[in-house]
């Protein structure tokens, strides 16, 4: 994974509990991109439930409640066999679309 942070241009939060966005810069390809992905999740579900989770405690957080490891580990591990063991091919491409020329006169 650590090959890949310097190519990572933007990695935030959609919001609150709803997932993240990340950009890569460079030709990667959806493959490449779905490994560290993988890397990420395998980090998630090593994660030690005696290390401190970010967030939990309502000085932080709203909605600190919904930080509970087990159950986040729960749906990682949910999301890595459904989505990123098995990803969709479909869903790795853009379609492509060409912008029609536009000619001054």
């Amino acid at each position: 994974m650590a090959e890949r942070a310097e190519k990572t241009i933007y990695f935030a939060p959609m919001g609150c509990t709803t997932g993240f966005y990340v950009i890569f810069g460079g030709d990667s390809s959806s493959e490449d991109n779905i490994r560290v992905l993988i890397q990420a999740a395998d980090y998630d579900l090593r994660y030690d439930h005696h290390t401190l989770v970010q967030g939990y405690s309502p000085r932080h957080c709203g909605n600190y409640l919904h930080n509970h490891l087990t159950f986040e580990k729960m749906y990682m591990k949910q999301c890595r066999e459904e989505d990123l063991d098995n990803p969709i091919q479909d869903r790795l491409r853009y379609p492509i679309q060409r912008v029609p020329e536009v000619h001054a006169k």
